[in-house]
């Protein structure tokens, strides 16, 4: 079957997705880079023609995404001089990835979908592919300048007092742009507002670089600012940014799904993914960033801060993920669980025990701790009601036997404020 004109179309609209300013009647080098189809990658063609995308393909999305987590790693190092500044960029290059991903994705599906015979979508899915890897290089290059931009500037700062202006140096290419050319050997200090619209790396695959000097600063006119790249604009150290919103795989998907959002931030390293909560006793406990778009994320927040004023320690709260996102729950449940357990979202690992929240009423205890008890290790059970201790060791006691509580450590009551564990005997 003939492609459809709609492929065709789609092919020109998204012929160059690297956003660079220029004519492409002229390319830039990293166009007429050849399309780069990379091991492993008709397997990967194959598959996504007979089952799908899924919309933001997962090995597409290590390949893109965790490419360029390694930008901003790199650059920042083992020392992490600057770890708030590190986690904003790396945030902004997941999120970049994954839109890249959902971008290439959406044309894959499109064609898939077309009525292509399995032929005609091997042919066009190796063309796109290759071109969004091709890219690959080109963006990643620019992270690790814009990177080390930021970096730079948070140095720039403290070294103020000592070297109050930045100086502007050459390109280290052997084939310089004109672009920056004006700007090399222009001073001046370093709360001059060009600062905040001209830096090194704010056009794909620029190589410039700036230091800090106590040369003086320059007393003759400054040169025009240059135009940032669509999707480079602003100091990255300020915006947080590596990649903006103007960039078109951001500006392209613009009305994405929400889900899209949710995987940029379920896909990231789990140093970045979860964040440091404080209680107000001063413990400590860490939740991932999707926990705060939960409705019970607050009530689950007191729990764990309970459960810290009673000794316990170790305490993650987890995200929700859709029970087609089979890779990402292995990675934050495990293969064996979300074998046994395929759309179950537990509520929290408590020194790596799989835990599960629960309210209940007196009348629905048992209930509620069958329920937990069949995707957990550890059930807490958070009572609406003032309950007797005889009561609450009666309904425990039963638990121990039953035949689906098997994998049951520890069964925790909450009741009335109050905390009570009860260990398997």
């Amino acid at each position: 079957m003939a492609a459809d004109p709609h492929i065709r179309a789609l092919t020109e609209l998204y012929a160059h997705p690297c956003a660079c300013t220029h004519t492409h009647a002229q390319p830039c080098a990293h166009h007429a880079t050849p399309l780069l189809a990379l091991k492993g990658d008709d397997q990967l063609i194959d598959d996504l023609y007979d089952n799908g995308t899924g919309g933001v393909n997962d090995r597409l999305l290590q390949r893109y995404a965790g490419g360029f987590d390694k930008a901003v790693t790199n650059v920042f190092g083992a020392g992490r001089q600057h770890p708030e500044l590190e986690e904003q960029l790396r945030i902004n290059a997941g999120r970049f990835g994954t839109y890249k991903t959902y971008d290439l994705c959406r044309q894959l599906e499109a064609a898939r979908q077309s009525g292509m015979s399995k032929d005609e979508f091997q042919k066009y899915a190796k063309t796109r592919i290759g071109v969004y890897n091709a890219h690959q290089r080109t963006k990643y290059n620019t992270m690790v300048a814009r990177s080390r931009t930021a970096k730079q500037w948070q140095r720039f700062g403290e070294e103020k007092f000592l070297y109050p202006n930045i100086e502007w140096l050459q390109t280290s290419s052997a084939s310089p742009r004109s672009e920056h050319l004006a700007f090399v050997g222009l001073i001046l200090p370093q709360d001059d507002p060009f600062w905040s619209r001209n830096q090194p790396g704010n056009e794909y695959n620029c190589k410039c670089d700036w230091k800090t000097t106590d040369a003086p600063a320059a007393t003759d006119a400054v040169p025009e600012d240059i135009p940032p790249a669509k999707g480079l604009e602003g100091n990255p150290a300020d915006t947080g940014e590596l990649i903006t919103d103007r960039h078109p795989y951001f500006a392209r998907n613009a009305r994405a799904p929400g889900w899209v959002e949710d995987k940029a931030l379920l896909q990231l390293p789990d140093e970045v993914a979860f964040v440091e909560r404080t209680t107000g006793s001063g413990k400590t406990y860490k939740e991932h960033r999707l926990v705060d778009k939960a409705s019970e994320a607050p009530a689950n927040r007191e729990i764990a801060s309970l459960l810290l004023d009673n000794g316990y320690e170790n305490i993650r709260l987890l995200p929700q993920i859709d029970k087609k996102e089979k890779t990402l729950r292995e990675r934050y449940l495990g293969h064996s669980y979300v074998k046994l357990h395929p759309a179950s979202n537990p509520d929290a690992f408590m020194n790596d025990l799989i835990v599960e929240f629960k309210r209940t009423n007196k009348a629905n205890l048992s209930i509620n701790i069958g329920k937990a008890a069949r995707k957990s290790n550890i059930a807490i059970i958070h009572t609406t009601e003032m309950i007797s201790d005889i009561h609450v060791q009666d309904v425990v006691a039963r638990q121990w036997n039953v035949s689906n509580r098997q994998n049951l450590t520890e069964i925790i009551i909450i009741n009335g404020g109050v905390l009570k564990s009860f260990k398997r005997p």
